[in-house]
């Protein structure tokens, strides 16, 4: 059995909130919250009587393949899973004997390791555009002396200005897990500066990133 891996753009533990903040534009507008190149199908959501209309698109048709509303939160969440199910995580049976006839799709794994890769492709992302502008601030500095950069405690020094930055600034964007001591929980937060508590570690990189650097800075 093999199942096509889809686009999870909004997952549906937030779509109420991603309605929620667009709910004006999204009037005139529609925005797609998941799609699969493979099978062509593609869910977006708008806004129809100030509640949150569903519609799934099939290429290359123009006209939705499906339509439902949701009124609320749990309504909304649930709605989404049922058309992420239906339309974006079919299944192919290579063996039919091999597959026992009550074998299902675990939506809510795969909507879970659909929404981990892209947590994990922001903080790669954001990792890299952070170290790209620390380094080219050293060069300035230090005049092109890549010796002299070499030297320095390059990813430390970021780390901590980014922190005093932070505490006398507010909120600055840098997706990373924060991992809890007291339970073990890592939690993926955007603004760890303003969420990261007294007992726990901000993981500025992913594990095996990179075996040569820390994982975990205090």
């Amino acid at each position: 059995m093999q199942t096509m891996q889809p686009k999870i753009v909004i997952s549906p533990a937030w779509v109420w909130e991603f309605f929620q903040l667009n709910k004006e534009r999204l009037k005139c507008d529609q925005a797609m919250i998941a799609s699969n190149d493979d099978t062509g199908y593609s869910v977006y959501i708008t806004t129809i009587s100030d509640h949150a209309k569903f519609l799934v698109y099939k290429e290359p048709e123009p006209a939705p393949v499906d339509e439902m509303e949701a009124d609320g939160s749990f309504g909304a969440e649930a709605l989404a899973k049922y058309l992420y199910q239906k339309y974006l995580f079919p299944v192919t049976v290579v063996d039919a004997d091999a597959i026992p006839d009550d074998e299902g799709f675990d939506v809510d794994k795969a909507v879970e390791e659909a929404e981990e890769e892209l947590q994990e492709e922001a903080i790669r992302k954001r990792e890299q555009e952070l170290s790209d502008a620390w380094y080219d601030f050293l060069d300035v500095v230090f005049e092109g002396d890549y010796k002299k950069i070499d030297a320095l405690p390059v990813d430390q020094l970021m780390d901590e200005t980014i922190d005093s930055i932070a505490t006398e600034n507010g909120e600055i964007f840098r997706p990373m897990y924060i991992l809890y001591e007291d339970t073990g929980d890592e939690v993926y937060t955007e603004y760890p500066y303003e969420d990261l508590p007294e007992d726990g570690y901000a993981l500025y990189e992913l594990p095996d990133i990179d075996e040569e650097e820390d994982e975990m800075t205090d």
